[in-house]
């Protein structure tokens, strides 16, 4: 099984990092609130899985980041991990403050999901992201009622994924995690016990996150910006490379999409992101 990329740190004792409480506890907060508590009964690339398996079953398959609530505090320990490669490659990158808001923006980023529910990056529509920003002032102005001027000042960083500098970061972060999850059905698609039904699920799944030019894209441009991202790409390269080779040998996979014409992007997209993978990799 793929391992935890927030292992991945060469800093090996522990240090308090500015603001790192302070993360820990709004999120303690929030999963005891009623929202968080609605949250955990949630689950994340729900699409995918098939009708006749449990919300249980399945996040015991995909692990933690299959459960909306512990999502969240999944991404804070790989934006920990994160930071603290940054501190030894990296150094003049993040400034204590910036450190703090990714943190904070980690913790609580999907928040807002408690009332609209989570749907897959890929998916989301320009209305959907406008309802779960309305979702999340929602939540934090009852959950955080003393700081909520400073936890909706986050959705700057939250839903901003190509203009800011810690938009484009926690992005690249996110697709990190992404690229995680997919690694993990695609490990699981290859397990013998797996039954096709699950397995071409899994595989499309594997098909949504690496053809997904957004998040292939920023993965590469990533690599060249933060040396962490560098480093994992060349550790989970082989993995990657494998999971390319899945969705190439299984293309039905693509026709689960429905529409003709989403179908026919999606072949396109993931076309173009393999054709680009594999440009990347020969270059390292």
């Amino acid at each position: 099984m793929v391992l935890m990329l927030a292992e991945h740190t060469s800093i090996r004792h522990h240090r308090d990092m500015k603001g790192l409480r302070e993360a820990s506890e709004v999120g303690r907060i929030f999963a005891s609130s009623e929202y968080g508590r609605d949250l955990n009964g949630q689950i994340r690339w729900k699409k995918y899985k098939p009708e006749d398996m449990t919300n249980r079953e399945w996040i015991e398959l995909l692990g933690r980041d299959a459960n909306n609530l512990e999502h969240m505090s999944l991404m804070h320990g790989v934006t920990v991990a994160f930071i603290r490669y940054t501190e030894e490659h990296q150094p003049d990158l993040l400034t204590d403050e910036e450190k703090e808001l990714l943190l904070l923006v980690a913790i609580s980023h999907d928040n807002g999901e408690a009332i609209t529910t989570d749907i897959s990056y890929g998916d989301k529509t320009t209305k959907n992201e406008k309802e779960e920003k309305a979702a999340y002032d929602i939540v934090v102005s009852e959950v955080f009622p003393e700081t909520s001027d400073k936890m909706i000042g986050l959705k700057d960083v939250i839903f901003d994924h190509s203009d800011s500098k810690l938009g484009k970061m926690f992005f690249t972060i996110e697709c990190l995690g992404y690229m995680r999850t997919a690694l993990i059905a695609a490990d699981a698609a290859t397990e013998e016990n797996t039954s096709e039904d699950l397995r071409q699920n899994l595989i499309w799944l594997v098909a949504d996150v690496i053809g997904g030019v957004a998040v292939s894209d920023r993965l590469r441009t990533g690599s060249e910006e933060y040396v962490a991202v560098q480093d994992i790409l060349g550790l989970y390269g082989p993995e990657i490379d494998e999971a390319y080779k899945l969705v190439n040998a299984n293309p039905r996979v693509f026709m689960k999409y429905g529409d003709a014409d989403k179908v026919n992007k999606k072949v396109s997209d993931f076309i173009k992101s393999k054709k680009a993978w594999k440009e990347f990799r020969s270059q390292r």
